[in-house]
């Protein structure tokens, strides 16, 4: 069996927020809009989200069942980026030597996303 991901369902508290996120600060682009949910794309995979969620403390973010990261060619200028839309990082970019350098931040609801920028192929073994 061969299997690939296209979709990631995401629930939040409030669409026009997480929208806002996704959309205006990430520049996600988005591909469906209705008024209970959106959809937006990162490369092949699309995420919907809906609303209707419960509310997470930041400290409870770290132990989500979900994380997204999101592929970046260059963490120093995505972070520069970030901060010219008002957007605020978790902390300093960190290395996973060989492999990626990263940044974390948080979505309007306290989910952990993290922008990536791969040091080699992460789809192949080193």
């Amino acid at each position: 069996m061969k299997l690939t991901c296209s979709q990631v369902l995401l629930n939040v508290t409030d669409l026009a927020k997480a929208r806002d996120f996704y959309v205006n600060k990430l520049e996600l682009p988005v591909i469906e809009d209705h008024p209970k949910m959106f959809a937006f794309h990162a490369g092949d995979v699309r995420f919907s989200v809906f609303g209707g969620a419960h509310h997470q403390e930041r400290d409870e973010a770290s132990e989500a069942r979900l994380k997204i990261m999101f592929r970046v060619d260059d963490v120093e200028a995505a972070v520069r980026r970030l901060a010219e839309l008002g957007v605020e990082v978790a902390g300093p970019i960190e290395t996973a030597p060989g492999f990626m350098r990263h940044v974390e931040l948080y979505d309007p609801d306290n989910n952990l996303i993290y922008l990536a920028q791969y040091l080699r192929d992460p789809l192949k073994r080193p």
